[in-house]
């Protein structure tokens, strides 16, 4: 999997989530500042230009924090684990 994200934004947060979740996955930083979201290459992979973008192992792209905690929290067993233990303190 690929993550693109900013530090300092949103997307830290499924950076977290995706390294407490011990997956493996390529990080790129994308620099809001110089117009990294506007190039072809990234409007390809997400036409709002936006960050968090998660490309998943099939090719797809998750473009919104919300979507792309679900899809972890669904996928992965462990996220299930940690979310019922943190429900239940």
């Amino acid at each position: 999997m690929k993550l693109y994200l900013t530090p300092g934004s949103c997307s830290t947060g499924i950076h977290i989530l995706m390294e407490e979740l011990d997956l493996v996955f390529e990080a790129h930083l994308v620099n809001l500042l110089t117009g990294d979201q506007n190039t072809p290459e990234y409007l390809a992979m997400n036409p709002k230009a936006t960050i968090p973008t998660l490309v998943r192992n099939d090719g797809t792209a998750l473009t919104e924090f919300q979507a792309i905690a679900y899809w972890l929290v669904r996928s992965y067993p462990k996220a299930n684990q940690r979310a019922r233990i943190f429900r239940e303190s």
